[in-house]
């Protein structure tokens, strides 16, 4: 067990380094500007959410609107309980949120990946979303 410690070798950086290196992989490429109006796809798990929180806090320059969107597929049991997480999560970090459920639950993966991201275009027009970011 470490305690504080981060391992160090090829490829591997401290984690504090994250943000910074996602920021300039953003101004080097492009893909988010300070102007960008940005809707981040959340699911609740891990990779979005750490996509949600360096974009909210750490990233520089912030695109100038950030909103999150988090959509229920309703697959299986409690997957409600998934996005009322996600829209606490918002709510502590002032992130307005999107948030749809699939009617009826998709029966594919291949559904499910088709309506989540009907749901993701249609909740960036309503916002004026001019980026979308998934993790």
């Amino acid at each position: 067990m470490s305690c504080g410690r981060t391992k160090r070798g090829p490829g591997r950086e401290p984690a504090v380094e994250l943000p910074r290196r996602l920021s300039r992989h953003l101004a080097r490429s492009g893909l988010v500007r300070p102007e960008d109006r940005v809707l981040v796809a959340v699911s609740g798990g891990l990779d979005s959410v750490v996509l949600l929180h360096l974009l909210r806090f750490h990233v520089s320059p912030r695109p100038a609107f950030l909103a999150a969107a988090t959509f229920d597929h309703g697959m299986r049991p409690g997957s409600d309980a998934d996005a009322r997480w996600v829209a606490g999560l918002c709510r502590a970090w002032d992130v307005p949120l999107e948030r749809g459920r699939a009617d009826p639950p998709p029966r594919t993966e291949t559904e499910a990946r088709a309506a989540r991201y009907r749901f993701l275009f249609a909740a960036a027009r309503r916002i004026g979303a001019t980026r979308i970011a998934t993790a």
